[in-house]
């Protein structure tokens, strides 16, 4: 028998979740209510609702708070109920009610998210990064990451870029750099600022972290 035996709120409430797309998202996350507390990390995201890992004793159905930040700065609460857990403490909460515009935030994050890569879990990271045309070329400008996958990433930088667009790109922290391509190009939210969904040529997890296990329907 498996150890991650799951339980539920009722024969209803789960599927309603599942109405949104989830999205691989691995960020720190209150989860409060009358009677536990507990600060845990994200699994995945939708706009419907959240998978969370936390220690907390939550009642199914009860109400409680979900608190937790975007990588844009912005900060996200929701009023949730638990409608699943399982017994490696992962537990499914549905949004209840949330902020008209806190949630035209989320929902435009998670789309982002949802186009720049199809591949792999994706965690928040902010990483100064270099760009050039090619590992002998001297650097065109400089970058931040916002998001970090095995595979990619999403930046955010100034200039005018293609899909399908080969460039190099150096991580001084890392010390290290690789071969990467332009799979998504966008408006950031100030002038002059875009946003590049990239991945990479020859590298499996470049960035040498862990990341959240995929979701898989």
């Amino acid at each position: 028998m498996s150890n991650s035996e799951t339980t539920s709120a009722g024969p209803n409430a789960y599927p309603a979740q599942r109405r949104y797309p989830r999205i691989n998202v691995n960020t720190p996350v209150i989860v409060s209510s009358e009677t536990s507390s507990c600060l845990g990390q994200t699994e995945n995201i939708s706009l419907g609702g959240a998978l969370v890992h936390c220690g907390g004793s939550f009642q199914p159905r009860a109400e409680s708070r979900l608190r937790f930040n975007l990588p844009t700065g912005v900060s996200v609460v929701a009023t949730s109920r638990l409608v699943h857990r399982q017994a490696d403490s992962r537990m499914g909460f549905q949004f209840v009610e949330m902020d008209p515009t806190m949630r035209a935030e989320l929902s435009s994050f998670l789309h982002k998210l949802s186009t720049h890569s199809r591949r792999g879990a994706r965690i928040p990271k902010r990483f100064n990064v270099a760009l050039s045309r090619d590992s002998k070329s001297e650097i065109d400008q400089l970058a931040e990451t916002v998001m970090i996958s095995r595979w990619g990433g999403l930046i955010v930088c100034r200039g005018t870029f293609r899909v399908g667009q080969g460039f190099y790109l150096w991580w001084p922290q890392g010390k290290r750099g690789a071969d990467a391509r332009v799979v998504m190009h966008r408006r950031g939210e100030h002038a002059g600022v875009v946003e590049v969904g990239f991945e990479f040529g020859n590298h499996d997890n470049f960035w040498g972290m862990e990341f959240p296990r995929d979701v898989i329907e």
